[in-house]
């Protein structure tokens, strides 16, 4: 939900925050959802060390869209 409300790109660790999710689980579901093609790493950060701004791929967008129809009904 964090990646598709604010339609923006961020960090393992901002999804963390945002979610209240452990940085271990959110990294573990960010691998699971880079293998699947629903999300891609849309650029680096500046700060060091840098790190990946995840954002979701049209794939990942149908699939949010869609999940967001099915609780709305």
């Amino acid at each position: 939900a964090a990646l598709v409300s604010g339609g923006i790109a961020m960090t393992r660790n901002e999804l963390a925050t945002a979610t209240g999710l452990p940085l271990s689980s959110v990294c573990g579901r960010c691998r699971e959802l880079l293998d699947l093609g629903n999300i891609e790493v849309a650029g680096m950060t500046a700060d060091k060390p840098a790190r990946q701004k995840l954002q979701l791929t049209e794939k990942g967008w149908e699939l949010a869209l869609a999940a967001a129809e099915g609780v709305a009904s």
